[in-house]
């Protein structure tokens, strides 16, 4: 049994952003909702009835309504990449960093530095792992509200195809 699939407005112009190529796995994926809407590797949103995919590279947030059939793509988004989120551990005047930047770095890696100028924060060093955690904490918050701030203007994924295929 298939699904319709349909496109948020918002989600369409974000995809003539990217690549063709790019465009042209995304519309397929999406394409592919209508007969699986939870193909392996999709992952249930926290508290709410929405779902992502990746696709490569982007994110493809959308919501399944079974008693209807119906698939709805509220977001596609580039992944940045992020997870974890804690306090600032050490603040340190820029003057003083400067003698001590590899010391800092290292430190870094297990607790975050906060470069201070003139008493404001002016820079925060922290661990590869700890940015990607962030960014992917960002980007779960960001998946969550389009499905809560849905358009509702939303066409077929035919037509989103043709009218990517069109520029």
């Amino acid at each position: 049994m298939t699904y319709h699939v349909e496109v948020e407005r918002v989600a369409t112009k974000a995809m003539q952003r990217f690549p063709r190529a790019d465009r042209k796995r995304l519309t397929d994926a999406i394409e592919a909702l209508g007969d699986e809407p939870r193909p392996y590797g999709v992952k249930k949103l926290t508290g709410m009835n929405g779902f992502r995919i990746r696709v490569g590279s982007y994110r493809v947030v959308y919501t399944i309504d079974d008693t209807i059939r119906i698939v709805t793509v509220t977001r596609i988004a580039h992944r940045t990449g992020l997870r974890e989120v804690s306090g600032v551990a050490q603040m340190i005047p820029i003057s003083e960093a400067n003698g001590r930047l590899s010391e800092l770095v290292r430190e870094a890696d297990s607790q975050d530095v906060l470069l201070m100028r003139h008493g404001r924060a002016a820079a925060v060093m922290m661990s590869p792992r700890r940015h990607d955690a962030l960014v992917e904490e960002l980007e779960d918050a960001l998946d969550r509200l389009s499905v809560y701030e849905r358009e509702g203007l939303t066409m077929s994924i035919d037509k989103v195809k043709a009218e990517l295929d069109a520029e």
